[in-house]
């Protein structure tokens, strides 16, 4: 069948479309996996430098217990300061845990973000990294460029493409057909027979 109307043609360009668009989609898992391994990563130097705090914390706590205790058995505070002090030092030191156990999980996160094994056995910095601020206005242009938009643009030019062909479908189509009359009874004669065209 001759495509007159350009259905193929209108199909095919929907399917080079699709792939492009899944092309474009997989750019775009690659820069959101990129992006969630820089948050993991902040969020990880983030409870590394709280845990450590709450460690420090914990330790000027039992000093201060210490203190208070020494000043209570030589008469110079009262049992509710010393109990004060003990609780302080229990919440402190089970935020510390619980810190900690955050602070591994995280690690574990990021190595299978990465492809490792998780182990939590990456080295953490003890200082936040500089973080450049993005742009508050960000023109349409570069939105335009995103991946995911490109794809998803491409995946309404490809249903419209599909849209267009489903509708020249309907058109009427024009086929050309040859058959060979069998005039001859030899094989080798097949060649030379008529040839009957129709429209």
């Amino acid at each position: 069948a001759l495509d007159v109307w350009q259905r193929l043609a209108d199909l095919d360009h929907a399917e080079q479309l699709s792939v492009a668009a899944a092309a474009n989609d997989l750019a775009a898992a690659r820069d959101a996996l990129g992006a969630q391994v820089i948050q993991t990563w902040l969020q990880l130097v983030h409870l590394r430098l709280a845990r450590d705090t709450e460690r420090d914390r914990v330790g000027v706590l039992q000093s201060l217990e210490q203190t208070i205790l020494s000043r209570y058995q030589r008469g110079l505070g009262t049992l509710d300061d010393l109990s004060a002090a003990r609780t302080a030092t229990a919440l402190a030191r089970d935020s510390a845990v619980s810190l900690d156990a955050e602070l591994t999980q995280s690690m574990r996160a990021l190595e299978l973000l990465l492809g490792r094994m998780p182990q939590a056995a990456l080295l953490v910095p003890t200082r936040q990294p500089r973080v450049q601020q993005p742009v508050a206005d960000v023109p349409v242009h570069v939105v335009a460029r995103r991946p995911d938009v490109t794809a998803a643009l491409q995946r309404m030019q490809a249903t419209d493409a599909q849209a267009a062909a489903a509708g020249k479908a309907l058109l009427p189509s024009i086929s050309l057909t040859a058959d060979a009359a069998r005039n001859h009874t030899n094989l080798s004669d097949l060649f030379q027979a008529k040839t009957l065209w129709s429209v």
